[in-house]
């Protein structure tokens, strides 16, 4: 399944957001899902915005650079 998602973000027909759940919530490799958080969080994308309800990373939640990327989705600039 990583593989195939892998393969989709490549062409284009996945976000990155998408990419760690597998990892995170199938494989317990926090630090793939980590780094595809933060990928996803420099690309901009919007369903990251979800990123704090999404039942997939619970595991994660307990983790500092989760709680800094869910606390940076929401900061909106002055």
């Amino acid at each position: 399944m990583l593989a195939v998602q892998q393969s989709e973000l490549a062409a284009g027909q996945e976000t990155r957001l998408q990419r760690p759940r597998a990892p995170a919530a199938l494989l317990g490799d926090s630090e793939t899902a980590l780094k595809s958080l933060k990928q996803s969080q420099a690309a901009g994308e919007p369903d990251l915005l979800g990123v704090r309800i999404d039942p997939s990373f619970i595991s994660l939640r307990g983790d500092p650079q989760f709680q800094q990327i869910a606390v940076n989705v929401l900061d909106v600039p002055d």
